[in-house]
């Protein structure tokens, strides 16, 4: 029986590259939960590795991570020598497009401030739950396994989500080329110094445009998945102290006096995993919280404005960036009701649990770990609700209000 499994701690190591022996590759056919999810921080790692990132305690600045933050302050420049463009001449109306697009320039802004802050939080947290696996592992093997193989299975299919939109975005203005022969953008910047009227010139912008894409995808991936993946692995603290209170009430079955000392030091140590769970989302907040508000502020925005660009100036590649916003908040909402839901099953554990044949300073232990337990702490979206399946569907309605006012306004 063990007494004494901690949440926290720390590591050796963590994967640094994609796997590339065969020993590597049959991660994935081995049951140990520790070799799945390394396995599954190495397939995260993935993306980051193309944008300059990695789970290290010691990474550092290299040259992909300041190509990245070039590029997007390049992106930045273009937008406003395009604002500029479009005032000059009296193109005042396009400027919904430019704004429309703020979202992904913000979005991008944010995920290299989030990681470039928060690299050693991510990585100890990582590392934390990778210890909780290779403690825990032997007992409760298969749970853990099943569990971890789900969560696998689920980044995959939050990576594949990328691709229908990245053939949404590109299909448009690739047709008009190749099958129309005309020269459409595939977002309205004017580059500095490069006449988009040329065919030359329409080549080089869609190459600048092709290379941004393929940073944003893989940004946007590497940041959505280690918040999935953060959220997702809270789960499994859950689920051992759900084992832990199965343990202790099968302590409490039998009287013997001689065994008090030993159930009140049992029933600490779950109130000190609790406080060691509590601070991990602590944590997650501290990485996550205000540049989810900041996000969703302006994909909230960008959205109405796609819209609005769509319906007016029939603005095809908007229905990618819209699409691509939507589901971008749909699954961080997802994750806010998985995190609340892990949380209420905690309560419903202490609850249905024997806490009436536990003694009476027991009881006045477990009475405190379920206040502290009902006044979990959210995710938010700022100071405006929190981060939940029924606030995605309250912001989808408004993104249409406002759009069907502007549509009648304007």
């Amino acid at each position: 029986m063990n007494v004494s499994v901690s949440n926290t701690g720390s590591v050796d190591s963590i994967p640094k590259k994609a796997p590339k022996s065969k020993a590597d590759v049959k991660l994935l056919k081995s049951n140990e939960p520790s070799d799945i999810l390394e396995h599954s921080l190495t397939f995260i790692q993935m993306f980051g590795y193309i944008v300059g990132v990695e789970f290290k305690f010691d990474w550092k600045n290299n040259l992909r991570f300041v190509v990245t933050k070039a590029l997007v302050f390049y992106f930045w420049t273009q937008i406003f020598y395009t604002h500029y463009r479009f005032s000059v001449y009296d193109n005042f109306v396009r400027n919904f497009e430019l704004f429309a697009i703020y979202g992904i320039t913000v979005s991008a802004v944010l995920k290299i401030r989030c990681f470039d802050s928060y690299y050693l939080n991510i990585t100890a947290l990582c590392k934390s739950t990778l210890k909780i696996y290779k403690q825990n592992g032997d007992a409760r093997g298969k749970p853990f396994t099943d569990r971890l193989k789900a969560h696998f299975n689920l980044y995959k299919f939050v990576a594949s989500m990328s691709i229908p939109v990245t053939i949404l975005y590109v299909y448009y203005p690739v047709k008009s080329f190749l099958i129309d022969g005309e020269m459409v953008q595939f977002v309205p910047i004017e580059f500095m110094f490069i006449d988009q009227s040329t065919l030359l010139g329409f080549l080089v912008t869609s190459g600048i445009m092709a290379t941004l894409g393929v940073y944003a995808v893989f940004g946007t991936e590497y940041m959505a998945l280690t918040f999935v993946a953060l959220v997702m692995n809270y789960g499994p603290r859950v689920d051992i102290l759900e084992e832990n209170f199965n343990e202790l009430d099968k302590l409490w079955i039998t009287n013997s006096t001689s065994a008090i000392n030993y159930k009140h030091s049992f029933l600490v140590n779950i109130c000190r995993k609790y406080a060691d769970m509590r601070e991990y989302i602590n944590e997650v907040k501290l990485i996550f919280d205000q540049k989810i508000y900041i996000f969703f502020v302006f994909a909230y925005l960008s959205q109405i404005l796609c819209l609005y660009q769509i319906r007016v100036n029939n603005w095809i590649p908007g229905y990618a960036i819209a699409i691509g916003f939507t589901i971008e908040m749909t699954f961080y909402c997802l994750m806010g009701t998985k995190l609340t839901v892990e949380s209420e099953r905690f309560c419903q554990i202490i609850t249905q649990s024997r806490w009436y044949t536990y003694d009476q300073w027991s009881q006045k232990m477990i009475l405190m770990l379920l206040g502290e337990a009902m006044n979990f702490s959210e995710l938010s979206i700022g100071p405006f609700a929190a981060l939940s399946v029924y606030t995605a569907t309250e912001i989808f309605k408004s993104i249409y209000s406002y759009y069907t006012l502007m549509m009648e306004v304007m």
